[in-house]
């Protein structure tokens, strides 16, 4: 495992409800065409990052390539590709034109009676896997599943989260398949560590940028501080203190590129006590200063 960051869940959301069952789309404002084009959308790119929903890619131009937990796997037109929830990952390219659509898709289960009713078994297999599945060459699916995401007209939602409903269960049946070499979360995780991180990451993610204290969390998730750092150890290879300094180099790099603060304001702003030690972490993750990462990437 390597620096991951979880992405803010600032996505659109899609539900449908069947009796005890609802399945959450998720996608962007526009569920727009993700193209990796230019330099400063690799650089964002570039670090392993997670969800707490499932994402379901699919390869629709060139090759793209996809790197989950250091497991590099190619996306073809008509290959579709599902990452579990909390499994980190990244969209690689070694083409300017590969494109790729994704959508996050979350499957939750409202227990209101024992048995479990029957769309709930259907999906589970897929959107319940821990490990990465694919479905390959499946040109159809790949228009149908571009088609819905074109038209969407930003208005009919439950129209769009049926559409996408209807298509998810036609892939299904055409039998998604283990992704070879990966081993998904169970490998290293077990399901008391996997709550505990969800956890762990929406309480970083929304504190890191105050001083945040390690022995509160630990209290927080009802843990000793030597847990916290193995639980991170196993997620992320860093302690708790690299976790939350790695999500305030982010931060601040994204800082330099969207608005004109100088780099002390953007120090202070995310977390760091003082402009010397903001510079030294910077330096040590980009080899650059903040001022020279700014000239060098800001449009």
């Amino acid at each position: 495992m390597t620096n991951t960051k979880q992405l803010p869940g600032s996505r659109r959301e899609f539900p449908i409800t069947v009796n005890d069952t609802t399945i959450l789309f998720l996608g962007d404002s526009e569920t727009s065409m993700v193209e990796i084009t230019d330099e400063r959308e690799q650089l964002v790119l570039q670090n392993l990052h997670t969800h707490a929903f499932g994402e379901l890619f699919c390869g629709v131009e060139g090759c793209t390539r996809i790197n989950i937990d250091h497991t590099i796997t190619a996306l073809h037109p008509g290959d579709f590709l599902y990452v579990p929830a909390h499994l980190p990952h990244v969209c690689l390219t070694e083409k300017k034109d590969a494109a790729f659509r994704a959508i996050g898709v979350k499957l939750l289960h409202h227990k209101t009676r024992q048995e479990t009713s029957e769309l709930h078994s259907f999906l589970e297999p897929l959107l319940g896997s821990r490990h990465p599945l694919i479905l390959k060459n499946q040109p159809a699916f790949t228009r149908a599943w571009t088609s819905i995401l074109h038209t969407y007209d930003g208005k009919h939602n439950l129209l769009f989260s049926l559409q996408l409903l209807s298509l998810l269960t036609q892939m299904i049946q055409a039998g998604f398949e283990a992704l070879p070499g990966n081993p998904g979360l169970e490998e290293y995780l077990s399901d008391r560590d996997i709550n505990r991180i969800a956890s762990l990451e929406y309480i970083i993610d929304s504190q890191f940028m105050t001083s945040i204290d390690r022995q509160r969390i630990a209290e927080q998730l009802f843990i000793s501080t030597r847990q916290l750092d193995r639980i991170c150890k196993k997620r992320y290879d860093m302690t708790f203190r690299e976790r939350v300094i790695h999500c305030r180099i982010i931060s601040a790099a994204q800082m330099l590129l969207d608005t004109d603060q100088t780099a002390e304001v953007i120090a202070h702003t995310v977390g760091f006590a003082s402009k010397t030690s903001f510079y030294k972490e910077f330096q040590k993750k980009y080899g650059i200063t903040p001022l020279q990462y700014r000239h060098r990437y800001k449009s």
